[in-house]
């Protein structure tokens, strides 16, 4: 990801009116001006439809965008479909649900269950905590490898 990241950006000038580009933080920061951005990005119809009725469906794309709405439906979703050993009739139907049935058996017989939880806190700096302080220092290594010829990161230097 961060290779295609810098690839696009050493090329791209962010400026231009046809590029978007948004941080996780400054999303986080204030949900409503990055929706709002990104309409405006999209058209001024679609800005103007985001304020229309007293912002009524501004306000559906900020709940249904929502850390908690997503964690709700996405990891039900992915509990339902992805941690649970599918029926040997869904096999049968289904090569991809025999795979994910392979996987997560010989997951459990090596101690490890996938738990669902895709959608987790939502906050920034979150895998700081999540990750273990060998994780985080190769993860900081290779970004710092790979973004040496870039400005990507500054970016967040206000954040």
């Amino acid at each position: 990801m961060t290779i295609l990241i810098i690839c696009w950006m050493d090329t791209t000038d962010r400026k231009e009116p046809n590029v978007l580009f948004l941080t996780y933080e400054s999303i986080i920061r204030n949900k409503r001006l990055a929706c709002l951005n990104i309409a405006r990005f999209l058209g001024e119809e679609y800005y103007r439809c985001l304020l229309d009725d007293d912002e009524a469906i501004l306000k559906k794309v900020l709940e249904f965008s929502s850390v908690e709405f997503m964690r709700v439906t996405v990891n039900d979703f992915w509990e339902t479909t992805f941690c649970t050993v599918p029926s040997e009739e869904e096999q049968k139907l289904n090569p991809m649900k025999k795979n994910l049935a392979k996987l997560l058996q010989e997951a459990e017989k090596l101690g490890e269950k996938s738990v669902g939880k895709f959608i987790r806190h939502g906050n920034v700096g979150e895998g700081k905590i999540t990750l273990s302080a060998d994780q985080m220092k190769r993860l900081q290594d290779r970004i710092r490898e790979k973004t040496a010829t870039s400005d990507v990161m500054s970016l967040w230097e206000s954040d």
